[in-house]
């Protein structure tokens, strides 16, 4: 769905969506932007990659409704 791709208008609500989520989900969502696998994350936490997998998508559903979200506010405002 090509709403849900981040754009420049969306990284200001970044450090929402990073305070919103647990550490647990926060830390394999900012290792998963830099670059990282799911392999490397696992290697790099100790974690089983499903875990990191699971930990991921909750992370990325999470991101993206908040982004959903704030898209649909700036709709509203908008006459």
């Amino acid at each position: 769905d090509p709403f849900h791709e981040v754009t420049a208008e969306d990284l200001d609500v970044i450090p929402e969506i990073l305070e919103s989520l647990s550490y647990k989900h926060e830390e394999v969502l900012v290792f998963y932007a830099n670059g990282l696998t799911c392999q490397e994350i696992a290697h790099m936490t100790g974690l089983k990659e499903g875990t990191v997998k699971s930990r991921l998508h909750y992370a990325r559903k999470h991101a993206h409704k908040i982004i959903d979200e704030k898209r649909r506010a700036e709709n509203t405002m908008t006459p």
